[in-house]
């Protein structure tokens, strides 16, 4: 579904140009992907669609993305940020949620899973007043079973303590809110 305050197409160009664009997906698991941004575009033979400039991307199972750009693959329907992305967890009982940063972002419609590609930077507010610090190569969060996966060069840091190792597998119930 898609939204836009204006949508120009001149004959030529075989693309429709959008302002205020705000464009729905839906993945295989009845997760909506919401998306606005300042301009965007659609081709009108392939459907491939892109959207630039203060792109916000929320998925119905709370989480929020937001990057410089997002490009739609109708073919492979999947979503890609290719820079900088800033995500923000869904909120748990205690109202804390996962924060992080890193680069480049793919959400797949079909898997339902949606991948942090490098340089993850999280942190995690846990019981008793504490952060949680996580760094990886790259993060995969599932869409299907709620859990996050941080791989290569894993390193948490909980006030004194450091974990290393090449993987760490986080799960989030959503019926009970925990971590």
């Amino acid at each position: 579904e898609l939204w836009s305050a204006r949508a120009v197409s001149p004959k030529a160009v075989g693309e429709w140009t959008l302002d205020d664009v705000r464009v729905k997906f839906y993945a295989s698991n009845g997760v909506v992907y919401t998306v606005t941004g300042k301009t965007g575009g659609v081709q009108t033979e392939t459907y491939a669609m892109w959207v630039r400039g203060n792109v916000v991307t929320r998925s119905s199972n709370g989480y929020t993305f937001k990057s410089e750009s997002v490009f739609y693959d109708p073919k492979a329907k999947r979503l890609s940020a290719p820079t900088a992305v800033q995500m923000e967890g869904p909120v748990d009982k205690e109202g804390a949620r996962l924060e992080l940063i890193g680069d480049g972002m793919t959400a797949d419609m079909g898997t339902n899973q949606l991948k942090i590609a490098k340089d993850v930077k999280a942190k995690r507010h846990i019981p008793h007043g504490r952060v949680a610090q996580i760094q990886s190569n790259t993060a995969l969060f599932s869409g299907k079973t709620n859990s996050a996966q941080f791989s290569g060069a894993v390193v948490i840091d909980i006030e004194a303590m450091r974990i290393t190792g090449p993987r760490a597998e986080f799960a989030y119930d959503p019926t009970t809110g925990t971590l």
